[in-house]
């Protein structure tokens, strides 16, 4: 007969890695097991079951022989690691790093991003292999409350590997750029007459240094991430940024009525600064549009208004409106809500239970939904890129995203076409550069749209808030649209791009709720007006029930990949050794890697498909994957990605069967070889001197594995390209 050993050892291959406190409870489990089974052993004569009792003693003893040994290692306080440096900006008067409500009224006037930045800092559900050191800048001033904010540098400029500002620029704080690896740019700011922001030229010197400096970041490999709203949010920002500009719709301007037809008056429906936009439409185009989204509707290009050089007229065509049918308006409908009549009663028609006057004719979802635990569904491309930005742990794929009521959109260079993106070059002190370089190895990487999204058709999005408004035209037919476009410059030797078709989906209230007023205002007067009250299933976001906080999780993970797929090929080396360190601290690892492993191909397959179960928790798979093609030489990425690609053309199945256990081969390899380091060492603190060799070790190790599988027949070259692998 079997005996089951109670203290659920460190053998399982699922286990993660034991905390101490953990580690000492299965201590003292195997100890109570072993002295049961002794005093079992005392108390029978059957030969047979004896020897079971002394087979499970055996078993026991042994797994307590390596939790003693380890337990040191495990209780040691874990050694520091180096941190991931990582820039976010904000970019208007109303954006706030701080998720407080604006003074004196309770409401919350602020885009703010607290969520978002305690996910990056604390790892919400998922831990990254490495730490993120962010630094918070805002091109204006934070208007939060400054006794509750965290570090933030104010009147950001942007440099490259300058600590000094320019002759005749003052007030400003140096953001230099070399420093960091990832920067977010969330732009809040419309064209107005305050501010017309970065531009090539338009507003002197200070934009265009400011825009070589973010150039420069991009050329030298750093990832950048960048979003604005509906309109031409984020357009001062981000507008005439490289390649960022044609991955999404920056431009604005309004048709020939300010407003749709349908407004009812109020003053803030203004929210994309038409009156003052100074966006003009290019004299190519016809004339004779009219009505406020018309020249979104036929596509209309647009001249960047500041451009007075580098490629002014890129073509970029007119982005979503705010209001009218044609908003991309994705929010999603509650049982709840009911339709509508009598415009007069706005301000009580997000109640739920509330009796409206008038007869019931006119569908809506109120702008507050956008503050629920309902959001979106999304459709994503089927790509490597969308795998490595949208894999969740264990293999599952990200399946919504938060929802809002005028989202902007998200580009391929198939939407803009005049000239073509591709064949743009810039001049920079006597240096042509091409906007999206190529080259005869790589060819010319262009953005994808990775993520497309639906809008909700028929409804109007009534607002009983003053500072949030609402438009009652009631939406248009059902449409898709870009919600995530990504761009991949590593192979020509440039950063990732990421652009996102609103900041919506990272901002507080649309995340964790709107926290504003909560209680009406029986008196109101002009100088204490009535904003309407924030309804109870608005007030706490995807925190307001388990399934919510589920779609949490999927968000908090996204971000991580984001910021992971963002990060320059310098960085595989330690985020690589991250991982090793990891393993090596792993007790289910440890068991398995045994005397002998490193000889048999299969039992160094195995031991890597235990140590990628256990990365998966921390960096998905495909992730990992990518990881370890950018810290292998040039050399062997470049002829293991020419065999996958060249197999998978015929033989899709074999390629991604080899892939795997590559994978797990290497990472097997490198794990072995880890383990034979001082357990002392931070490996990813020293990647420098040591990935080299662990690198090696891994593509030994799927060498092994390969010449051990089914497939070493048809993978004979490449097999003899990783067996060849020398200390040189």
């Amino acid at each position: 007969m079997g005996i089951p050993i109670g203290g659920g050892g460190g053998g399982d291959p699922q286990d993660p890695g034991l905390t101490c406190a953990e580690a000492k409870a299965q201590i003292a489990s195997l100890t109570m097991t072993v002295a049961n089974l002794q005093n079992l052993l005392a108390h029978t004569t059957d030969p047979v079951q004896r020897n079971d009792i002394q087979q499970g003693i055996g078993i026991a003893q042994q797994e307590l022989a390596v939790l003693r040994s380890e337990l040191p290692l495990i209780c040691a306080p874990p050694p520091p690691k180096p941190a991931i440096p990582v820039l976010i900006v904000l970019d208007g008067t109303d954006a706030s790093f701080q998720n407080v409500p604006g003074n004196p009224d309770n409401l919350d006037e602020y885009f703010t991003i607290s969520y978002f930045q305690s996910v990056l800092e604390t790892q919400g559900v998922t831990t990254p292999l490495l730490p993120l050191a962010i630094t918070r800048a805002h091109r204006q001033v934070d208007p939060g409350t400054a006794s509750s904010m965290p570090s933030i540098i104010n009147n950001a400029y942007f440099t490259w590997k300058s600590s000094t500002l320019p002759p005749g620029v003052t007030g400003k704080s140096v953001m230099d750029l070399s420093v960091y690896q990832v920067v977010f740019l969330f732009g809040f700011q419309p064209f107005s007459s305050l501010d017309v922001g970065l531009a090539w030229d338009g507003d002197g010197n200070p934009g265009q240094e400011q825009l070589w400096a973010i150039a420069a970041f991009m050329n030298n490999g750093g990832g950048l991430f960048a979003t604005g709203d509906h309109e031409d949010l984020g357009a001062p920002l981000c507008a005439a940024i490289p390649r960022v500009r044609s991955m999404r719709r920056w431009l604005w301007k309004a048709g020939d009525n300010a407003f749709p037809q349908n407004d009812d008056g109020a003053g803030f429906f203004d929210e994309g600064g038409e009156e003052v936009n100074p966006v003009t439409v290019d004299p190519s185009q016809p004339s004779g549009f009219s009505g406020y989204d018309a020249n979104f509707a036929n596509n209309v290009e647009l001249i960047h208004p500041h451009n007075t050089s580098q490629a002014a007229q890129l073509g970029m065509k007119c982005a979503p409106p705010a209001l009218g049918a044609l908003r991309n308006d994705t929010l999603q409908p509650n049982a709840q809500d009911v339709t509508l009549a009598d415009l007069n009663a706005k301000q009580k028609v997000e109640q739920p239970g509330q009796s409206v006057p008038g007869a019931i004719s006119l569908p809506f979802i109120p702008f507050d939904r956008q503050s629920d635990d309902v959001p979106q569904p999304v459709t994503l491309a089927s790509s490597v890129i969308a795998q490595q930005l949208f894999t969740l742990p264990s293999g599952g794929l990200l399946t919504a995203y938060p929802d809002h009521m005028h989202e902007g959109m998200a580009i391929d260079l198939s939407d803009t076409t005049n000239p073509d993106p591709r064949t743009v070059t810039y001049l920079h002190q006597g240096v042509t550069i091409q906007e999206y370089p190529s080259t005869a190895s790589a060819g010319q990487p262009v953005p994808q749209v990775l993520m497309t999204l639906k809008t909700t058709a028929g409804h109007a999005t009534p607002s009983g808030q003053t500072f949030h408004g609402g438009a009652w035209d009631k939406t248009g037919a059902s449409v898709q649209f870009g919600g995530v476009s990504a761009y991949d410059g590593q192979p020509v030797g440039v950063g990732r791009i990421v652009t996102d078709s609103t900041f919506h989906h990272f901002v507080d209230i649309n995340i964790i709720g709107d926290p504003g007023n909560t209680t009406p205002n029986t008196n109101p007067s002009p100088a204490n007006p009535d904003h309407g009250v924030v309804p109870l299933y608005a007030r706490n976001g995807f925190n307001s029930s388990a399934t919510g906080q589920s779609y949490l999780a999927q968000f908090a993970q996204y971000w991580l990949n984001l910021v992971n797929w963002l990060l320059p090929p310098t960085a595989a080396a330690p985020l690589l050794m991250a991982a090793v360190d990891h393993a090596r601290t792993s007790v289910s690892v440890r068991m398995t890697a045994g005397p002998g492993v490193a000889a048999h191909g299969e039992a160094v397959h195995g031991l890597g498909e235990i140590v990628t179960q256990l990365i998966d928790r921390h960096l998905p798979i495909p992730l990992l994957r990518d990881v370890v093609h950018h810290a292998m030489s040039a050399a062997h990425a470049q002829g293991v990605a020419d065999w996958l690609a060249s197999t998978r053309t015929g033989q899709p199945d074999v390629a991604d069967a080899v892939d795997r256990v590559l994978l797990h081969g290497f990472m097997g390899g490198a794990v072995l070889h880890g383990l034979g380091l001082p357990r002392e060492q931070n490996l990813a603190a020293d990647a420098e001197t040591v990935a080299r060799d662990v690198v090696h070790a891994g593509l030994r190790g799927a060498a092994k594995a390969l010449t051990a599988s089914k497939h070493s027949g048809i993978a004979g070259d490449l097999i003899g390209l990783l067996a060849g692998t020398v200390l040189a």
